[in-house]
């Protein structure tokens, strides 16, 4: 059970993190600007993703009430959005891409 949590956590996470791509991407083909995929972009968020997520599984191990239980549909999605946030944040910060 404490693998399959660790693994929905840092799942849930990275899922963030692509969707926090997918945004960029819609807004740029929006604006009519290149609408194409920056891999390399991806790639940093989801490691962005994968590392809040093993952030959030430690400090779910510590706590004495776990902080996120991604083990039904809704928890998991509960997750990605409670996630979703950190990764803006932790990328605004540390990627300096704030245009």
């Amino acid at each position: 059970m404490s693998a399959e949590l660790a693994a929905l956590s840092i799942v849930a996470a990275i899922t963030a993190g692509v969707g926090w791509n997918t945004v960029g991407i819609w807004r740029a083909y929006r604006e009519n600007k290149a609408h194409s995929i920056d891999v390399k972009k991806l790639g940093r968020n989801a490691v962005i993703g994968a590392i809040i997520g093993i952030i959030a599984y430690g400090i779910t191990i510590v706590s004495p009430t776990p902080i996120i239980v991604p083990l039904t549909i809704e928890g998991f999605f509960g997750a990605v959005a409670g996630f979703f946030p950190l990764v803006v944040i932790a990328e605004r910060i540390f990627l300096n891409s704030n245009k």
